[in-house]
């Protein structure tokens, strides 16, 4: 048996029929008082091999969260059975769950292979009761009228002497609820005591969701490879004002709140209702007092559905709408525009406790300052961020509702629901590190989720009991495009000027996020969105932001040019010392950085107009380095090449001269003239220097100064990126990757990126016009997901060490997004 089950049955319930009566069985009239959960099995030894058996529990029966769940069961690994069993749990002590076994089947007792044992015999109110003390584990047992009883705990085996002894009643719902059960294996949850238990688990979580829900649930449970499935009823009398009375007299309707749901979320919580005058009694009874009069009750009765989206900081409240302009009409009153993003209004709303009272306590999200309106949807939150983020994600269609795992899960449920709560595994596992005690938290971090992506549970209610289905099963591939998720967004207090970047942080290893804006602030965002740092430029960064290991220590640093002076920053956005470096020109080209044997022997290269400035790592002029001017504008930075052991440095002229330079700035490969550059610069593909002309002609030079020309009927302004085996060109609208074509929608690109991550090539390009970033790999392929919102070219990498891509692009003209490639 293994206590790990209990975990994952936590995790589906992130938030928190009758049949001819018939004697229960005797095992019941011993089931200890204040019992949190009971499991009843027809046959422990098959449920055992049926949970080995299943890959989300063996794949984890490793982590330390796995044997601390598992511990309190400990007691019970040398029984064997094969006939009907109960296993009770109760919470004794301020930090001790008890376990304890009834069974009318005399145990198998496996005591011959343990070294450390002690057997014990005592009485107790004429019972006989006898201590097993196993390799340090003690168990208490005792046989009253043919029932066997064994316990972690001397005080509940007490309580079950007492309770025999003088033939004490049963809680009459557990009576009742017990004749519900009727699959081989059957959880049985006291939802109060298991409120109570619940802290020994999260500690630092909260538990709130589960008062006052229920009576009893019970729940045939299903396991297999594949799947974790319950199915059963839940319970709960009128007179104990349990919240699942709330839906008394009220039919269930469609659950579509999962279509504004993003990925990142943690998951989702929502209720259903045909009538709000019926929810509106019921809360009014529930509460024992009449509702404060609602200034918006058209809308409420314009709300078939009721969401609350979970994020790691923050909720969200969505009111899934019959008839949207009935609901728009209702908040006619509430139409100061808070800000536009992407086409959709996000107001002002500074009545959020009216929405609070008419919905409490089914909703726990008192503070909500703006909404919007997407679709029939009306989204309320308590920040714009918030809002932004919902909308983003639903116009990039990374929502819950279009996530395969979900597809998968969904068609298992019903698809109507009083209660709905849909949780992201590996979202909310991060969640659920962060309440379980400190020594935990890393293991349930690592902890191995596979293909179980989506857990639900949901709770269908009919005439004084709720039907209850819940589901964690391996998702199923279906190719629905949707593996894109944004993260997280940032907004700066300025438009950006340039597009973000991302740099590492040699301290944690992961990335971090350096964006300039237009007052010529310089920001590195830590990748959570946490400002790190800032610094004040005296002008605009010119080019990309480069990392280098100045005293070769494996410490980064972060070099640039702004117009007038070349700056080196640690991680903290320091100046490394003697920089900065001023110019009296104007910089006008990117910061040229050579390493040439890759010994942080560094040198940097700015470019003024048509003259050239070679520098040490010291900020002093390289003496020996003889090119310093050219006769013409020097159109790009020049680009260091290496083919085989030689360095070449590229400079090409707007009077169409090429210098192909040693390290020493001498002519290495005289070259002809008059080479018509267009504005692309010079790579390194097929091992020949490779650049295009104003033609549209490809352009190589080989290492002796010999070129050849190959006509791609390009126009003028083209774009040129390669590798030494991808090559990659735009024109108009035709984007061609090693000659395959992709026709995209005529618009405003930027220059298509070549980033090469992972032993992979992506090819990235951005339409500024309407927003769309599109990444396609080096077949020509769209990746599943895109297009998606941006404003800017990408910076690609594994931002966090996860094993997952992440990228970040302008989004707004102050804001930076941050994407996740799944």
């Amino acid at each position: 048996m293994k206590k790990i089950l209990l975990y994952f049955a936590l995790i589906i319930s992130f938030i928190a029929c009758e049949e001819e009566t018939k004697a229960p069985s005797e095992l019941f009239s011993f089931i200890p008082p204040n019992t949190a959960v009971i499991l009843k099995s027809d046959n422990l030894k098959d449920f055992t091999e049926a949970i080995a058996e299943n890959d989300l529990l063996t794949n984890n029966n490793k982590s330390k969260a796995y044997s601390v769940f598992k511990e309190p069961l400990q007691v019970l690994q040398y029984i064997t059975l094969s006939k009907e069993s109960l296993i009770c749990f109760n919470k004794v002590g301020r930090k001790e769950i008890a376990v304890t076994l009834l069974t009318d089947e005399e145990p198998s007792i496996q005591l011959d292979s343990i070294a450390n044992k002690k057997v014990e015999t005592f009485k107790y109110d004429n019972s006989e009761i006898k201590k097993y003390t196993l390799e340090g584990i003690e168990t208490f047992s005792t046989k009253l009228n043919n029932i066997f009883v064994y316990s972690s705990s001397k005080l509940v085996l007490e309580n079950i002497i007492r309770i025999f002894d003088n033939q004490l009643p049963q809680d009459p719902t557990l009576e009742k609820i017990y004749q519900a059960a009727s699959g081989d294996h059957s959880f049985f949850i006291n939802h109060e005591e298991f409120n109570k238990i619940y802290p020994l688990f999260f500690p630092n979580g909260s538990s709130r969701f589960l008062a006052n829900f229920s009576d009893w649930t019970v729940l045939d449970f299903e396991i297999d490879e594949d799947e974790i499935h319950w199915n059963g009823v839940s319970s709960a009398t009128i007179q104990n004002q349990r919240l699942l009375n709330l839906f008394q007299g009220i039919e269930p309707q469609t659950n579509e709140v999962a279509e504004v749901v993003p990925n990142n979320a943690l998951g989702f919580s929502s209720f259903s209702y045909d009538s709000f005058e019926n929810l509106k009694a019921n809360l009014t009874e529930f509460k024992s007092q009449d509702l404060a009069p609602l200034k918006n009750e058209s809308l409420f009765n314009a709300v078939q559905e009721v969401g609350t989206i979970y994020f790691e900081e923050e909720k969200a409240i969505v009111l899934n709408t019959i008839d949207a302009t009935i609901a728009a009409d209702a908040l006619v009153a509430y139409r100061d525009v808070a800000e536009d993003f992407r086409g959709i209004d996000i107001f002002h709303f500074p009545d959020s406790d009216n929405l609070y009272e008419a919905y409490q306590p089914l909703i726990k999200q008192k503070s909500l300052k703006f909404y919007a309106q997407i679709d029939h949807f009306f989204v309320f939150a308590n920040n714009l961020t918030t809002l932004e983020n919902i909308i983003a994600n639903y116009q990039n269609r990374t929502v819950l509702a279009n996530y395969p795992a979900y597809l998968n899960t969904k068609d298992e449920l019903s698809d109507e629901a009083s209660l709905l709560f849909v949780g992201i595994n590996e979202n909310l596992k991060e969640h659920l590190a962060h309440q379980v005690e400190a020594d935990l938290s890393k293991d349930v971090q690592n902890l191995k989720l596979g293909d179980f992506k989506v857990s639900a549970l949901q709770f269908i209610y009919d005439n004084n009991f709720a039907h209850v289905n819940a589901l964690l099963q391996k998702s199923e591939a279906k190719n629905t495009g949707q593996s894109i998720n944004q993260i997280t967004s940032i907004k700066l207090p300025e438009a950006i000027a340039n597009r973000p970047q991302f740099v590492k942080n040699w301290g944690t290893k992961e990335m971090e996020i350096a964006v300039q804006d237009e007052t010529n602030v310089l920001y590195l965002y830590k990748n959570n969105g946490e400002l790190h740092w800032k610094k004040q430029l005296d002008s605009r960064i010119v080019g990309d932001i480069q990392q280098i290991d100045i005293y070769n220590n494996g410490r980064l640093q972060h070099i640039f040019a702004t117009q007038n002076q070349v700056y080196i920053l640690d991680r903290n956005g320091n100046n490394v010392k003697p920089f900065p470096k001023k110019f009296n020109n104007t910089i006008t080209q990117e910061l040229s950085v050579f390493d040439y044997d890759n010994n942080s022997k560094y040198r940097f290269v700015t470019t003024q107009g048509n003259r050239v400035d070679m520098f040490t790592k010291e900020g002093k002029d390289v003496k020996g380095f003889k090119f310093s001017k050219t006769d013409s504008e020097i159109l790009q930075a020049p680009k260091h090449i290496r083919i085989g052991r030689k360095d070449y440095i590229l400079v090409s002229e707007a009077n169409g001269n090429l210098h192909i330079l040693s390290r020493t700035g001498e002519t290495r490969v005289p070259t002809q003239k008059e080479f018509q550059f267009s504005n692309n610069k010079w790579y390194q593909y097929q091992n020949l220097f490779t650049t295009t002309n104003l033609k549209g002609e490809l352009v190589q030079v080989n290492e002796s100064g010999k070129n050849t020309k190959k006509d791609l009927k390009l126009t003028e302004n083209h774009n040129l990126v390669a590798n030494n085996t991808i090559l990659v060109t735009f024109n108009e609208n035709e984007l061609s990757i090693n000659g395959k074509i992709v026709n995209l929608d005529y618009g405003l690109y930027t220059e298509p990126q070549l980033i090469e991550i992972n032993n992979k090539a992506y090819i990235a390009i951005t339409d500024t016009q309407t927003s769309k970033v599109y990444v396609f790999d080096k077949d020509a392929n769209l990746i599943s997901g895109f297009p998606v919102y941006g404003n800017s070219q990408i910076s690609l990498a594994n931002m966090d060490n996860r094993g997952k891509l992440e990228f970040c692009v302008k989004g707004e003209d102050n804001s930076v997004l941050i994407y996740q490639m799944n």
